[in-house]
């Protein structure tokens, strides 16, 4: 046993005081006058033993009523405290779960606000000299505080979208004991203990805080939401009837519904679905929309469930455009092959060329360049292309029919793509297609063993170091890549080892020609994501128009919010025409964001959408006993569990109270060493 004053164990010397008392007191005689004398010898030898008894009894109960005051003034401290340090200031740490998951809760109310209840009730019924350290899911650095201060944090804090992370609370205060060794710190935790917020592994090890682990009873953990959703249709031109896929998951014990599902777009109701879910399942939901005109659009889908009900709507963005571009480039104005594909779809704007009447100020309007067959290519048309291709273009080269390909080939090492020479007149097929990558994996889902792939008659050979940074994509049975992918800068160019021409294949004639010459033409326009998570780093990549570029090569651009005044400036990088962003801690609320890019068209800025994280959609949490049988197996040597359910707030706020409370024990036992001497004193003869 320790004491907190010891200092008053030095009055010790005060126990003697009865002693003295009763050598002085009860020894001294009195005279009694009696008129038989002979009639009190017999009882005076009785009661002489008896007294002696009393008074020593007497005497021994002051004499402990004594020492239990001298205890109680030293402060005692004894069982979980009695190794802490004697000479410690108590601080007191509180930790508020304000995740998501605590808003659910019973029909007493939320989780959160008893979280926040009982913590400004410890705190306001404290002493005044009482100081604090206050956390939530804000992260932020920890500061003693005084009384005033702890309220004023505790009635800031609101339910935010940062996921619960006990374990990093736990480190905080950790490391704030380990450096105000002075003080001795009493933590209590206030959290529904979510699985996603309390990791076993990842608890720290301490032997200095006491802990105080408060669980929230959270009665309803059933939990309806939104997960995610995706377009059919990566590339939306104006209107056009698209499909939105909408992936629903019911987390309960309970099947669902007639579910309502909206959509809206623009602030208007496009499409109403009705679902029904499994327990503990999902489904996703189809809808169709009209794209309506050119313009960026703001859209989300909802459904109501209750009480979570951050995850009952999913916020996103697209862009309906105009028609892809493709220009195509060859010796002369006839191409029948390209031209028939190109102008059946109207998603195409398609215009052809003879290389000698380049428009080059205009290529970087075009957001796929075809480049077939063509034998002279002048330094100017390379220059040319290969700045295209690094601001962002797609080029697709196709060689000519004929053997005069040395033009061509100083094309292909300027693109670092190795040369070519032939063509080899032997017959082989294609036999494999790359399907994880986008421009065969968004229209072909999987490729028949028995096939019939298409045939090739003559093909041109590589020469060695072709393979440099490149990727295949179509690839024959003798071994060789019929078409091949390489990154130049912020562009993609992609070379066919064959030309158009019959006399080479048939693949021009065949299906998969289509999803070749689509999934070229598109494959700048598809990397734009739908929304954004927050809290999860991610990557957005965006097109900058000419007057962006033009305005300020230095412009720096910032995103605005367009729900209320708030903006920022993220961490960016521009190379050639395209904006890459990225994101990191901000935005931290969810809705839509307008990137500032000074274009005077209404409706021409990028609109981002941000979404918040789905990771406590599943309330999946520990109990009681579970929380004490991951303690047990932790290393953290001073801990107390109590949950709010069976206890009520007043033995919340008096739990961490009992040790430091010890001292009325011994003014409990020195009343009562005084009660008996009363007592004795009193009907004792």
């Amino acid at each position: 046993m320790n004491f907190t004053n010891p200092e008053i164990l030095y009055a010790l010397p005060a126990v003697l005081i009865p002693l003295i008392i009763h050598l002085f007191n009860f020894r001294r005689y009195k005279k009694q006058y009696f008129s038989n004398v002979a009639l009190l010898k017999e009882i005076s030898i009785e009661t002489k033993k008896q007294n002696r008894i009393k008074h020593l009894i007497v005497m021994l109960l002051r004499m402990l009523a004594v020492t239990a005051l001298i205890f109680a003034f030293a402060g005692p401290q004894f069982g979980k405290n009695a190794d802490t340090n004697i000479n410690s200031k108590i601080v007191t740490g509180i930790y508020i779960d304000n995740s998501f998951s605590m808003e659910s809760g019973d029909y007493n109310g939320r989780v959160f606000d008893k979280a926040i209840s009982i913590a400004r009730k410890m705190v306001k019924e404290s002493p005044k000299e009482m100081v604090f350290v206050l956390q939530n899911n804000n992260n932020g650095l920890l500061k003693i505080l005084n009384k005033d201060e702890a309220l004023s944090f505790i009635d800031n804090t609101k339910i935010n979208s940062n996921p619960g992370n006990i374990n990093l609370a736990m480190e905080q205060f950790i490391r704030f004991a380990a450096q105000k060794k002075d003080f001795l710190l009493k933590t209590y935790i206030f959290s529904d203990f979510q699985k996603t917020a309390f990791v076993p592994s990842a608890i720290p090890s301490d032997t200095l805080i006491d802990w105080n682990f408060i669980e929230l009873f959270n009665q309803e953990t059933a939990n309806v939401f939104i997960d995610s959703c995706y377009l059919s249709n990566p590339v939306l031109l104006p209107d056009r009837i698209e499909k939105l896929y909408v992936k629903v998951k019911n987390a309960s014990e309970n099947r669902i519904e007639n579910l309502g599902l909206k959509l809206i777009i623009e602030g208007e109701t496009k499409s109403i679905a009705s679902i029904d879910i499994d327990e503990n399942s999902e489904t996703t939901a189809v809808m169709q929309f009209n794209t309506g005109k050119k313009s960026w659009k703001k859209a989300y889908v909802e459904i109501e469930d209750y009480p979570v009900t951050f995850d009952d709507n999913l916020m996103f963005s697209f862009e309906v455009s105009d028609k892809i571009k493709v220009l195509a480039i060859s010796e002369d104005d006839k191409e029948d092959v390209l031209l028939a594909f190109y102008s059946s779809d109207s998603i195409f704007d398609f215009k052809q060329t003879n290389y000698k009447s380049i428009n080059y100020q205009n290529l970087n309007k075009n957001d796929l360049i075809i480049i077939n067959g063509v034998s002279e290519i002048s330094s100017g048309l390379i220059s040319n292309i290969e700045k295209y291709v690094e601001e962002g273009g797609n080029l697709m080269l196709i060689p000519p029919a004929d053997n005069n390909i040395s033009n061509f080939n100083q094309l292909l090492s300027d693109f670092k793509m190795g040369q070519i020479y032939g063509p080899l007149h032997s017959e082989t097929r294609v036999k494999g297609v790359k399907l994880d990558n986008s421009i065969f994996g968004d229209a072909i889902e999987e490729v028949p063993n028995n096939a019939d792939l298409p045939v090739i008659f003559k093909q041109f050979q590589y020469s060695a170091g072709f393979k440099s940074n490149t990727e295949t994509l179509l690839s024959l049975l003798n071994g060789d890549p019929l078409l091949i992918k390489k990154e130049s800068g912020s562009g993609i160019s992609y070379l066919l080892n064959i030309s158009l021409d019959e006399s080479f294949s048939n693949f021009s004639r065949h299906q998969l020609f289509v999803p070749m010459m689509y999934g070229s033409a598109i494959a700048g326009k598809s990397n734009i994501k739908l929304y954004n998570t927050i809290g999860k780093s991610s990557r957005v990549e965006i097109k900058l128009n000419d007057n962006a570029v033009g305005l300020n090569p230095d412009n720096v651009y910032s995103i605005e919010s367009l729900k209320n005044d708030f903006n920022f400036i993220p961490s960016q990088n521009i190379i050639s025409n395209k904006l890459i962003l990225n994101f990191d801690e901000l935005p931290y609320e969810s809705g839509f964001y307008e990137l500032l890019i000074n274009s005077s068209t209404e409706n021409d800025n990028p609109v981002l959408a941000f979404n918040y994280n789905r990771i406590e959609s599943v309330m999946d949490l520990y109990t009681k006993s579970s929380i004490n049988g991951i303690l047990k197996e932790s290393k953290i040597s001073r801990y107390n569990i109590q949950e709010l359910q069976n206890s009520s707030s007043e033995e919340v706020i008096n739990s961490g109270k009992n040790e430091s409370n010890q001292w009325l024990v011994f003014i409990i036992f020195a009343l009562l060493f005084l009660l008996l001497e009363v007592l004795i004193l009193r009907f004792w003869p």
